[in-house]
């Protein structure tokens, strides 16, 4: 499993991709489950092919494969992390 990290710009850019771009592709999307929060406040996501960014043709997706999603905020409050990512465009379904 590859494992990449992201911080500040970088990470903002694929945040706003992620929202903007790529969730309003899924299928059937109707928000995120906001049950998705550990105990540490961070948000875990998963993705059921990564052939779903836009940035990606036919050509590039080659082994169809999953991608998961962990943004770590700097808080440890559950409630505070879920601001934030209604802040910058997650929408939740509950």
């Amino acid at each position: 499993m590859l494992q990449v990290t992201l911080r500040k710009g970088m990470a903002y850019d694929f945040l706003w991709r992620l929202t903007t771009l790529v969730l309003p592709r899924v299928r059937d999307f109707s928000g995120l489950s906001s049950r998705n929060f550990d105990k540490q406040a961070n948000y875990n996501l998963g993705l059921p092919n990564y052939g779903i960014f836009p940035e990606l043709t036919v050509e590039d997706v080659t082994i169809p494969a999953g991608i998961q999603v962990t943004i770590v905020p700097t808080t440890n409050n559950k409630d505070h992390a879920k601001e934030l990512l209604k802040s910058i465009g997650f929408i939740f379904k509950d």
